[in-house]
Order: structure tokens, then C-alpha cells, then sequence
């Protein structure tokens, strides 16, 4: 599950997200794996990879112009993790990665400084 970027107009607070996926959790059928990817870098705490733990659902380590490092997220949640995550190397500004690539998706725009952390993490 992909998550947009919740505002709070969107979403008033980590506890009622919090709330609203343990909703979900409770509601569905756990016979496939399920993962979350949350853009709110304030929701990736103690709570939330307790939340995830619990009911066996994998996190989404995002690699994005806004969010923290992956590797300092797992650093800090690394044993809250279940046997299963989602690694995403997006990177900088995408408007200015579509610039560049002009629509050719299969293209390294630019080496990451901290590949070797992440090859650590990973």
C-alpha cells in the first residue's frame, strides 16, 4: 500500500492513523503479504512499527527527497521488523529526474554518497 502524504486536513494525527490502520488490519484477510509505505516521515516511529509487527505487515524503506535515510529508520526500528521489507531508491526532486531522463525509466540519473549505507542496511 503506497500512501500519499497525509496533511493534517487529510489525516489530524499519528494517533488516528494510527487508529484508522489498525481498523484495516482487523477488517481484512491475512493470507496474502501486505506492505505499507507511508510519506509522512513523523509517522515512522516506535508506535507505527509496533503497529506493523503486530499484525505481520511489512514497512516500505523509501528513499526520498523528504524522508529521512532508510538506513537511520532501520538503525533506529531495524528489530521491530518483520522477515519481510520493500526497499525504494527514488531519490531527489522527480520533476527534475523526469527533466532529465526525458521518460526513460530504466536510467541511473546520478550515484547516491551514501551507497555504501545503504548496501550496509541492505
Amino acid at each position: 500500500m503506497e500512501l500519499e502524504y497525509l496533511n493534517r486536513q487529510k489525516m489530524p494525527s499519528l494517533d488516528v492513523f494510527l487508529k484508522h490502520l489498525d481498523t484495516f488490519f482487523v477488517s481484512i484477510e491475512h493470507d496474502i503479504p501486505l506492505t505499507i509505505e507511508t510519506r509522512n516521515s513523523n509517522y515512522l516511529n516506535e508506535e507505527y512499527f509496533s503497529l506493523l509487527k503486530k499484525w505481520n505487515v511489512s514497512h516500505v524503506f523509501s528513499k526520498k527527497l523528504y524522508m529521512p535515510h532508510i538506513y537511520e529508520v532501520y538503525e533506529k526500528y531495524g528489530d521491530q521488523l518483520n522477515d519481510k521489507v520493500i526497499v525504494r531508491l527514488l531519490g531527489g526532486d522527480r520533476k527534475i529526474i523526469e527533466e532529465i531522463k526525458e521518460a526513460k525509466w530504466g536510467l541511473l540519473i546520478e550515484e547516491k554518497e551514501d551507497l555504501p549505507q545503504i548496501v550496509e542496511m541492505l
